[in-house]
């Protein structure tokens, strides 16, 4: 070999990377992808999150609108319900807790004018179909529109005169009828409701006398009793045991 220098200026130009250099990009190309990775993987809870949300507003408003449903059915139901029993209780008289319930009903015109009877029609102002008792007794729909005499004609009961002739006698004891019934079966649930709210008293009651102090000592007093029972057999057992081992 010989031994003459190496002229590096005839070696053309290289650049020359170091291991270092190199760990250096690998790792920075790495913390580039995580955090990359990161930002993607945030987004995406974001856009979750905000699905989320939006379910879940879309769920409550689902549920108010199914509530104010409801409620509004209960309403409607308890004035029908009031409306009969003010027709067969005040005969037909508005009175100052049914006052509100009568001004909300209409009268249909079947009612009025073919039927002659407006007693215990119970077309709801909203516009809603809904069929009153004297059109359920003739079995017919109450489509009908509402009549010129509304709630004040449909307070006057069986009474009240439209062409000038009474309403038919047969009718107005159908209607009386079908009234009395919504009255017991009113009846029924308030004696219903009465027992389970007696019946919740006297579970009330037995839960605060378990927790009284009298029972508390009662209960301390048996322990004692049972405690002192159990000393005194044991202790019977033993003068037995010593009576055995000396007649051995």
């Amino acid at each position: 070999m010989s031994s003459r220098p190496i002229d590096w200026t005839m070696v053309p130009h290289t650049k020359l990377v170091s291991n270092s250099e190199d760990d250096a990009e690998v790792a920075e190309a790495k913390v580039q992808k995580a955090e990359e990775a990161q930002k993607a993987e945030e987004e995406a809870q974001r856009v979750e999150e905000a699905q989320r949300v939006e379910e879940q507003c879309r769920v409550e408003m689902a549920q108010q609108a199914e509530a104010a449903r409801q409620q509004e059915e209960q309403q409607e139901e308890m004035q029908a319900r009031a409306q009969a029993i003010m027709v067969t209780q005040g005969g037909g008289a508005l009175g100052p807790s049914t006052v509100v319930v009568v001004l909300m009903l209409r009268v249909c015109e079947r009612c009025m004018v073919l039927l002659q009877e407006p007693k215990g029609c119970m077309v709801s102002e909203q516009g809603k179909v809904r069929a009153c008792l004297p059109c359920q007794k003739v079995h017919k729909a109450c489509v009908w529109p509402l009549g010129p005499g509304g709630a004040g004609a449909a307070a006057m009961g069986s009474r009240t005169k439209v062409s000038g002739k009474s309403a038919p006698r047969r009718v107005r004891k159908r209607v009386e009828r079908t009234a009395d019934r919504e009255e017991e079966w009113l009846e029924l649930e308030r004696v219903q409701l009465s027992i389970a709210q007696q019946w919740m008293e006297d579970l009330w009651k037995m839960g605060t006398l378990m927790w009284s102090p009298f029972v508390y000592l009662s209960k301390g007093k048996e322990r004692t009793v049972e405690t002192e029972v159990e000393e005194r057999g044991e202790e019977v057992d033993d003068e037995d045991e010593d009576a055995q081992g000396e007649e051995e």
